[in-house]
């Protein structure tokens, strides 16, 4: 070992180890390539997948909107219903009392 301004220094390595170490980096690299591959790749199935749901989303809002409009329709109407059946029951029962009050 060879040691310069504190800094040390090996011996000059034998040409299997610097080919060893070489692709052993180059080996480091492609797996880090690889893994950003597959990085940009199941980013951009997320991004998909967040378009996708942006669109039921808006999708379902809408059919909620819908389905709120025909239940306060269906509503409305039931309600009618039991107000002119209630009216009519008691124009009825009114009319009978009369002609029942008249025949006596």
């Amino acid at each position: 070992m060879i040691e310069k301004r504190g800094v040390s220094f090996m011996e000059k390595p034998k040409k299997h180890e610097v080919e060893d170490a070489l692709m052993h980096i180059v080996d480091r690299v492609e797996r880090v390539e690889e893994s950003q591959k597959e990085s940009a790749t199941r980013l951009n199935d997320l991004e998909r997948n967040e378009a996708l749901q942006d669109k039921d989303i808006k999708n379902l809002t809408v059919s909620l909107d819908k389905i709120q409009e025909n239940t306060l329709w269906l509503r409305r109407t039931v309600t009618n219903a039991m107000i002119t059946g209630s009216v009519g029951f008691f124009a009825t029962l009114v009319t009978g009392i009369i002609i029942w009050a008249i025949s006596k």
